[in-house]
This record gives C-alpha cells, sequence and structure tokens, in this order.
C-alpha cells in the first residue's frame, strides 16, 4: 500500500509539472509576500473559517500557509513548503482518495489549455472535498476552493489562491466531490462545467465525463440528434449514454 500510495502521488505531482509551458517557469520573480504579513490582513484570515494556502504550478510547491490553516491541519510551515512540502501534503491525503484526485487534475488540466485559450483562466476555479491526516493522526474533511491568483505571459496558471475549510461536522457521507466552474458573463456566479461525486465503495455510479457532458446538454433542452450534432458524435452513443446515466 505505501508503495502504491507514493506511486500516485507522484503521477499527481508529475502531472501538474505539465500545466505550463516549461519555457515560462524563468519568469517569476518570486511572491511578493508583502500583503501576507499585514497585520490587518492576518488579523482578517484569523477570523474567517477557512484557511489560505497559495500554491505555484511553476515550481509544483506550496508558497504560504495562513497561520489558521496551520493551526487546522497541525503541521509546521516548513514541513509543508517547496517541492518536498507538496509531496508530503498529497500523501496526507487518504489513501483511497488520491487515485480520484489524479484523475481531477487531469481533468482541471484539460480545462485550463482550454480556457487559456480563450483567455479566460483567470475566471476558472474548482472546489473539491477530500480527507487528510492532520498531525495528531485524526482524520480531517476539507472543502478546497481555488482560484486563478496569477498567470504567465502565456496565459497559462502561475499561482493559485486555495481557501481551505474544515467540514468534518457537516460531511454526511465518503464521496469526494469535484466542480470545475466558469464565470458566467455578468459575472454575477460561476457556472459548472464539470461535477462529479466518487464514493471509494460505489464507483460504478459515477458519471463519466461524457455523461456529463450529455446531461447538460439534456438540462439545456437539447434532443438527441441535437446533442449528437453539439457534441460531434453520432446518435447512437448519445442513446446508449442517457441509458447508462438513468441506470447510474
Amino acid at each position: 500500500m505505501p508503495n502504491k500510495k507514493e506511486s500516485i502521488a507522484t503521477k499527481i505531482l508529475t502531472g501538474l509539472r505539465g500545466v505550463w509551458p516549461a519555457q515560462a517557469a524563468n519568469e517569476d520573480k518570486g511572491l511578493n509576500k508583502s500583503l501576507l504579513t499585514d497585520p490587518a490582513f492576518l488579523e482578517f484570515v484569523n477570523m474567517s473559517p477557512a484557511g489560505i494556502s497559495i500554491f505555484s504550478y511553476e515550481t509544483v510547491s506550496y508558497e504560504y500557509f495562513s497561520p489558521n490553516l496551520l493551526e487546522m491541519i497541525g503541521y509546521p510551515a516548513e514541513k509543508l513548503e517547496g517541492i518536498g512540502g507538496a509531496e508530503f501534503t498529497v500523501n496526507t491525503f487518504h489513501p483511497d482518495h488520491l487515485g480520484v484526485v489524479f484523475q481531477m487534475m487531469e481533468i482541471v488540466k484539460k480545462y485550463y489549455y482550454e480556457y487559456a485559450l480563450q483567455n479566460r483562466i483567470m475566471d476558472t476555479r474548482f472546489t473539491w472535498t477530500v480527507q487528510t491526516k492532520k498531525s495528531s493522526g485524526e482524520s480531517l474533511w476539507t472543502l478546497m476552493q481555488t482560484n486563478m491568483l496569477e498567470v504567465n505571459a502565456e496565459g497559462f496558471p502561475k499561482r493559485v489562491l486555495i481557501f481551505v475549510s474544515d467540514i468534518s461536522d457537516i460531511k454526511t457521507n465518503s464521496k469526494v466531490d469535484f466542480v470545475f466552474s466558469i464565470k458566467e458573463p455578468d459575472g454575477r456566479g460561476y457556472e459548472p462545467v464539470y461535477i462529479s461525486h466518487f464514493d471509494p465503495a460505489s464507483a460504478e455510479y459515477v458519471l463519466t465525463e461524457r455523461e456529463i457532458e450529455i446531461l447538460k446538454c439534456i438540462s439545456k433542452g437539447m434532443r438527441n440528434h441535437e446533442i449528437a450534432y453539439f457534441l460531434h458524435i453520432s446518435k447512437h452513443p448519445v442513446i446508449t449514454h442517457i441509458r447508462n446515466i438513468m441506470k447510474k
């Protein structure tokens, strides 16, 4: 089990290294932490139910953890920051969740590229729940919302701001929830473009990416032939997918 866990963790980190063009890595001058040490900012963060971390896609490492987040998880900042810290952090995830986290990161990469080409990557965010382990050994269900903080010259992800909340008292199931969203045109909210709820005990009930695309089309009132035309597939696979969705 440990070897399998480390293998998946390595895959996750390796996948994250492919999020941005390699040549852009040299442009980074480091994170400006002036605001993060401002007393007023720290007071505001410590009053918030959510902790904050900042992750760099270019160095594949965490660059900042707010004091209330460190208190929540119980680990010192020096153990979590840097490349070694990123690997350590991934390995605090529940071993049964690492596989789906890897799948989630692949989906994130896909949408990052798609919206980077549209110059809309700053409008993206993804939210997920995962069970982690505190320094005390206790399990902790967390809700993580990842918002784009900075992009590089090519418009690809550079840094993200992650809000982390302890939802152990309100989480009523063992599912790893994941939602990738894009800001609506009027800027008033976010529209989900991908949703999944992974249950390690019932993996067969998780909708595939294609099934979710078809479900979104159905929710817009589209008919089978319209869905087929929109997704560039024939009508028969659409019918099969709908049958599978209904069965699930």
